[in-house]
């Protein structure tokens, strides 16, 4: 069928805007294949930015490493550039599939620079090329990891510095972002999704050491409405997790189970319905290979992959674990590559560290 675009001089995102028929109607209603050739806000191509990592004698810094693989494939990853300059702890991301946006983090050396406000753009089909897209009105760190973009828009989500607001930008601007609506409370580690017509917001609180948020936060991409409620998680707090992203269902996998203090990592999968308001999936039907925190994750709509992460809380260690899964089904996650980070630490110096290791990064796919 013909591409939406050219097809009607319009962008998919805007048909329901202009034309009052959501986009998962497009094809039914109008006889006109949406998304064309793929979605509005994902690739096959994934980048993934940032990060901390150990450095060869064995401290703990961020990085401005991008490292990309192909989703159609098993492997290790690649590298592919260098953002603009170290960090990690982003408050988002976001994708119109030719280019991709990360705004915000912080940076971690010898001491630590809090809520970044820069904004850097990448050009998916061109590797090394990053730009600058302007900055966020206030700088924030550690929001909303996974990014809340639906192909036009990009959101940047609570964290340190935004608190319960959030930021809004056009990706194909380099004009930064501005303010958004609010969430319902004070937010840091939580996990936002990428879609056609809504994002979550799932996660912990500033509330952390109580045991972190049960309930869920959804939106729908107006750039001045708050968040409303979504539905709870299946475990309580829930946070410094990550999850992939399809038009009718989210997966959320790993991060903290109960309250971080006690620092639980869990394997544990949850699945979200986009269409309805729902709670987590409470069977516990399929887990990661390898628990992990503050990992990134990205989709391609179809296949979900997760990249790395905390997974130890006596030495900090990172894993390099690229684990896949297929969003639609209900099955475990399997191991099929490792991430390659350019400067990393022998792995013979750092008790249990692996090569390549990185935590704290962001990830989105293009084309």
């Amino acid at each position: 069928m013909a591409d939406v675009e050219k097809f009607m001089s319009v962008e998919a995102g805007d048909i329901e805007k202009i034309m009052g028929v959501e986009t998962g109607d497009i094809e039914a209603v109008m006889g006109v294949e949406y998304p064309a050739g793929g979605l509005a806000w994902a690739g096959t191509t994934a980048l993934i930015m940032g990060g901390n990592h150990f450095n060869a004698s064995g401290s703990s810094r961020s990085i401005n490493d991008i490292q990309y693989k192909t989703l159609t494939t098993d492997g290790n990853t690649a590298d592919w550039g260098d953002l603009s300059s170290a960090k990690q702890e982003a408050p988002g991301s976001g994708s119109n599939t030719s280019r991709i946006v990360y705004g915000g983090g912080r940076r971690y050396a010898a001491s630590n620079t809090f809520s970044l406000t820069e904004i850097d753009y990448m050009t998916v089909a061109s590797a090394g090329t990053v730009g600058d897209a302007g900055d966020m009105e206030e700088g924030a760190h550690e929001g909303g990891n996974g990014g809340a973009s639906n192909g036009t828009l990009c959101f940047f989500v609570g964290g340190g510095g935004l608190d319960e607001n959030m930021e809004q930008m056009t990706i194909s601007s380099t004009s930064g972002s501005a303010d958004a609506g609010d969430l319902s409370e004070d937010s840091v580690g939580t996990v936002t999704t990428n879609g056609d017509s809504k994002f979550l917001v799932i996660g912990m609180g500033k509330d952390i050491p109580a045991g972190g948020k049960e309930d869920i936060d959804q939106h729908n991409f107006n750039t001045s409405a708050n968040t409303t409620d979504y539905g709870n998680v299946a475990t309580v707090g829930v946070g410094s997790s990550a999850g992939v992203s399809a038009v009718n269902r989210i997966v959320v996998a790993g991060g903290y189970i109960g309250t971080p203090t006690a620092y639980t990592m869990g394997t544990r999968m949850q699945f979200f319905p986009v269409a309805s308001s729902a709670d987590g999936d409470s069977s516990d039907s399929a887990d990661l290979v390898m628990a992990a925190t503050h990992h990134a994750a990205t989709s391609d709509g179809t296949r979900g992959e997760w990249y790395g992460g905390g997974a130890s809380a006596d030495d900090g260690f990172m894993q390099n674990d690229i684990q896949k899964v297929t969003i639609a089904s209900l099955a475990n996650a399997s191991d099929i590559g490792d991430l390659t980070t350019v400067s990393t630490l022998d792995p013979n110096t750092w008790d249990d560290a692996d090569s390549g290791g990185i935590k704290a990064a962001q990830a989105q796919t293009g084309t």
